[in-house]
């Protein structure tokens, strides 16, 4: 016999759960909590890792005005790297995911109250994506945002999974 995966132990615990009042109010919020925390620290975490290595690899090594006059580039090419990362990021979003346009803290209210915090899947990941080329081209955009987006899009997939109610989904 096979070991269920996690999401299928989540889900029946969840089913369990879902019977007793008690348990679904104050202990499955808990466990919840819990795991879209850590859930959303681990994104967060991989996507401060990737930042950092993008502005490395693309504004450290790729672009310093040291290797552009020592590789005879024209100066001015330095400045066609954010417009490049920008064009790739909006391209990414109005592709495949028009609702991660923006700061990210505007989608994640609006979908607080608007949506009943339902996140389609590729959000957390096509966020991370387009911030990642905006932010490490040099692109005028902050962490906060694109954070906070990728915590509630983990946070609505783990909602999905374990098939909450709406009032805890907009909870967690």
């Amino acid at each position: 016999m096979k070991n269920p995966s996690v999401v299928i132990r989540l889900k029946a615990l969840f089913r369990y759960w879902n019977k007793t009042k008690y348990i679904r109010s104050s202990g499955q919020l808990l466990i919840l909590a819990i795991i879209v925390g850590f859930i959303g620290g681990i994104g967060a975490v991989v996507f401060h890792l990737a930042l950092d290595w993008g502005k490395e690899a693309v504004l450290g090594d790729i672009s310093s005005f040291a290797d552009i006059k020592n590789h005879g580039f024209p100066t001015w090419l330095f400045f066609l790297i954010p417009a490049m990362g920008g064009l790739i990021s909006g391209i990414l979003v109005y592709s495949l995911a028009p609702e991660t346009a923006g700061h990210g803290t505007d989608a994640m209210i609006d979908n607080f109250h608007n949506k009943g915090g339902m996140v389609r899947k590729r959000v957390p990941f096509i966020k991370a994506i387009s911030s990642i080329f905006t932010i490490s081209t040099g692109g005028s955009a902050g962490y906060e945002g694109p954070t906070a987006q990728i915590g509630s899009g983990f946070g609505s997939m783990v909602a999905n999974i374990t098939r909450i109610p709406l009032r805890m989904r907009r909870l967690i």
